[in-house]
């Protein structure tokens, strides 16, 4: 039987205590190209509670209160994906996710920006348009990673946040589940070299 890891909040409680006001969420997590159930991965919502995917993918968070979550997935070598899910009392929401392995990292001059590529994909950079999480421009080295997520295949269900949202915006930045992206059909994670990630670019 699978084994799921996760953590749970000493004297947690949802509803005034009430069991039956709580909510939970499970699923697995697979490879997008392969379809392979993906171990390791560590799952964390925004509300502080965090696990990690067992030998055959699987996750699940369970005595949550109600309401809207963000849920994010980490793996290395793979893109960083983000899902938001609305907690339902009393019930058990599914979630599955799928991850895509990240492209290979490229080193940034924030203040010079630039086009990079990814495949067939192209990113443009806008020098000193990086702001960090106080909202200071970035300055120096950063890390870009582009990953392709082509809209016609599976692959647009790895896209973090909601790719709908992203397609129709003559390539304005679009704010997708707490993270800003411009509207392309590729995300772009960018952090500091050997530090946090940014926020105002995706």
């Amino acid at each position: 039987m699978p084994t799921v890891t996760t953590t749970t909040l000493p004297g947690h409680l949802c509803g005034n205590g009430a069991a039956n006001a709580c909510g939970s969420i499970a699923g697995q997590v697979v490879n997008v190209a392969t379809k392979t159930p993906l171990a390791g991965v560590a799952v964390s919502t925004s509300n502080g509670r965090s696990a990690s995917t067992d030998d055959y993918g699987f996750y699940s968070f369970d005595g949550l209160a109600t309401g809207s979550l963000v849920v994010k997935f980490v793996k290395k070598g793979y893109a960083t994906n983000y899902k938001r899910v609305q907690v339902s009392t009393g019930q058990a929401v599914p979630l599955p996710v799928l991850m895509k392995e990240a492209g290979t990292p490229q080193i940034v001059n924030a203040a010079a920006g630039g086009t990079f590529s990814a495949g067939d994909s192209l990113v443009r950079l806008t020098g000193g348009s990086l702001r960090a999480a106080d909202g200071h421009p970035v300055t120096g080295e950063v890390e870009l990673v582009v990953t392709k997520a082509d809209a016609s295949t599976g692959d647009v269900m790895s896209f973090p946040g909601s790719f709908e949202r992203a397609i129709d915006t003559g390539g304005q930045m679009v704010q997708l589940d707490d993270r800003v992206h411009p509207a392309r059909q590729c995300a772009a994670a960018i952090r500091r070299r050997r530090g946090h990630p940014l926020v105002g670019v995706r």
